[in-house]
């Protein structure tokens, strides 16, 4: 039996769309960091791999840096993060760097956060530009289920996301990562374990994926009404 050709048209629709298109790919403006690779010897934390993620967005006005620790479960918390800039911006003096607190979790309290070139050491595992220092007592610990938005603006020049995707610089460990933290009061250690995020991956746009979707959908409804006007 043949296929009607408003099922052909259909079917080659879906099948585009698992290859994506450039506009999805290519104008993304978010990055996703998943803090999921204990370092080497260290146990897991007491949760679900990723135990903790970081998203850098670009604003108009500089970055908004998301910190959330979804996968983390039990008493555990985290007492430090670490993330990397752009050599190129480390040039200009990393002191030029604001950061504030656009939202935090209820009863989290607020990280100090510091940046300095290659100043803070993760372990023994590699040197870090951005340090978010969190609170290591009961009443203020960032947990399980907590989260910080944290916006980050430079004065002197335009910065993005794409800033934040540099790996640590080698510091005598074993590995180096894109962003790291230290979890403490790990069930499973009597002391605390460190975590990495080996990889990023993009965040598309909503806008251009959404944008060609709708022209997509508009342009296969147009062919699919042109041929059932066509007698045959």
């Amino acid at each position: 039996m043949k296929a009607s050709r408003r099922t052909l048209a259909g079917l080659a629709f879906a099948a585009l769309l698992p290859l994506g298109n450039p506009l999805c790919a290519q104008s993304a403006s978010a990055y996703l960091f998943d803090l999921g690779t204990p370092f080497p010897g260290d146990p897991n934390p007491d949760g679900t791999s990723p135990w903790a993620t970081g998203t850098i967005t670009t604003l108009s006005d500089g970055v908004e840096l998301t910190l959330s620790l979804a996968g983390l479960a039990g008493s555990d918390f985290i007492s430090d993060a670490y993330f990397n800039v752009n050599p190129a911006l480390d040039a200009s003096g990393l002191s030029n760097l604001a950061f504030s607190i656009e939202q935090i979790a209820a009863g989290v309290t607020a990280p100090t956060i510091t940046a300095c070139e290659d100043a803070y050491k993760s372990d023994g595992d590699g040197f870090y530009d951005i340090l978010l220092a969190f609170s290591k007592s009961g009443a203020g610990r960032f947990g399980a289920g907590d989260f910080v938005k944290i916006k980050i603006t430079d004065p002197l020049a335009p910065i993005a996301a794409s800033d934040f995707l540099f790996k640590s610089s080698t510091g005598g460990g074993e590995g180096i990562y894109y962003a790291a933290a230290h979890v403490q009061s790990v069930a499973s250690s009597p002391y605390s374990t460190w975590i990495g995020a080996t990889s990023y991956a993009a965040i598309p746009e909503p806008a251009g994926c959404a944008a060609w979707l709708g022209a997509a959908a508009l342009g296969l409804a147009l062919a699919t009404r042109r041929r059932a006007r066509v007698p045959g």
